[in-house]
């Protein structure tokens, strides 16, 4: 299930070379497109949290790539094997401290020694996904002057590596998915690591966040969804006032508007992934890459307008479950941490019962939270809306904050514009000479 996540076409040579001729449902590695991914990452998400979902894929949706595309064939040769059968793994490191979307602004430095053999490298990563267990990472590194031109992408060594120092980082959201503090001192990396060419790293980073932001706005649409369906379900059930909720014009009204968002964003996302099954990957990189931007951006902004609606419409149920999930403990096992509403969901316990309400969950061990028993307690779709409005701020910020987002989406389209308007221009000018026959 790690090969869907690559970005379509998938490496039908690598993969037939290394055995693997087809994809669950005995799909044909040679017939995936970016439809599969459509259905694959909106699948993935009806969990309701991106925790477990974000644990198993991102390093091979995101880290793979660049080998893949810019790499050396020699370079493929060492890292691709183990990578595409899941025998080692990898993530991407390029946020840092002061340079999150802000990629030209990266100061990790990657200089050669002096025979030439190696780049030390020296700087910190930080909110790095899946590097608490990755063997390598694909960084951004500066290897040149200032600014884009001097970037460019090394395969670092991280797990059993001198130099390298890993630390879990707490996040409200994803917990699961192993976001990772990289401290890197002289960390000695072989100069056959390089990707690509030397001070390419900004071309390349650029073109790999376009698949990272189409399967965050997917995945972040399907949560959405499940956090609106079943608020949708429950006000037909809750009654206040003599009548269901869903029988109050004002909760009609707020459901109205957020499935206008939502749906509106889905057809969005179906479009996207129609144009890529289309398109070169020279086109859509040109065509689609601010409007990538947009759509994720919007994806973002879609999933906070119907999380908080839902936990809205739970009204008590909501308020008081939110304080059992601020009372979220982390349980760990095998350097993994996990949320107990992540625990629920990876363990498929979709049926009641759960913890109490204002129960001490900080005294239950790892496997007693699994299998409590209790009295009656808040609908299990109370805590799909709690898991969901925890993943807000992870939705809008990785992959490009909202904000910066947005600019990029219309500099991009200034740019296409400014580019077609001299191209029609260009068509529709009358050769020299006289117009008469």
């Amino acid at each position: 299930m790690l090969i869907p996540n690559l970005s379509s076409p998938l490496p039908v040579n690598w993969l037939h070379k290394l055995g693997i001729h087809s994809l669950p449902g005995d799909l044909p590695v040679e017939e995936f497109d970016y439809i599969h991914t459509l259905i694959y990452a909106d699948e993935l998400a009806r969990t309701g949290s991106m925790g477990p979902g974000g644990a198993i894929t991102t390093g091979m949706a995101f880290g793979v790539p660049p080998i893949l595309k810019f790499g050396s064939q020699s370079l493929q040769e060492r890292f691709l094997p183990a990578l595409l059968t899941g025998k080692k793994r990898i993530c991407i490191a390029i946020t840092e401290p002061g340079a999150g979307s802000d990629v030209s602004n990266i100061q990790t430095t990657a200089t050669r020694t002096k025979d030439g053999k190696h780049f030390l490298v020296n700087g910190t990563k930080k909110w790095i996904t899946n590097g608490l267990w990755s063997d390598w990472a694909s960084m951004a590194v500066r290897t040149g002057g200032p600014g884009p031109a001097g970037l460019s992408m090394l395969v670092v060594p991280l797990l059993n590596t001198p130099g390298v120092n890993m630390r879990r980082i707490k996040v409200g959201g994803q917990t699961a998915a192993g976001t990772t503090f990289i401290e890197l001192d002289d960390v000695k990396v072989p100069v056959e690591n390089l990707i690509g060419v030397e001070g390419m790293g900004m071309k390349y980073v650029m073109q790999n966040f376009n698949h990272e932001r189409l399967t965050i706005s997917i995945g972040v649409n399907r949560l959405s969804r499940v956090a609106i369906s079943t608020a949708f379900e429950y006000c037909l059930k809750r009654e206040a006032f003599g009548k269901t909720l869903m029988e109050q014009p004002v909760v009609r009204h707020r459901l109205a508007k957020c499935g206008a968002e939502l749906e509106s964003h889905w057809a969005w996302v179906e479009q996207f992934a129609y144009s890529l099954t289309k398109m070169s990957e020279e086109e859509a990189n040109r065509e689609l890459g601010g409007l990538t931007a947009l759509l994720k951006a919007q994806a973002g902004r879609v999933i906070e307008s119907c999380a908080s609606t839902a936990i809205l419409l739970f009204v008590g149920f909501g308020g008081e479950f939110l304080s059992y999930s601020e009372q979220s403990h982390d349980f760990s096992r095998d350097n993994v941490s996990i949320h107990p509403h992540e625990i629920i969901f990876i363990k498929q316990l979709l049926t009641p019962p759960l913890p109490r309400v204002g129960m001490d969950i900080r005294s239950l061990d790892r496997e007693r939270l699994l299998n409590v028993c209790t009295t009656p307690h808040p609908p299990l779709s109370v805590t799909n809306e709690i898991g969901i409005y925890r993943e807000v701020p992870g939705a809008r910020i990785p992959g490009g904050s909202e904000d910066v987002m947005l600019d990029l989406a219309i500099r991009q389209l200034v740019k296409n514009f400014q580019r077609k308007t001299k191209e029609l221009k260009t068509a529709m000018e009358r050769p020299g000479g006289s117009s008469k026959l």
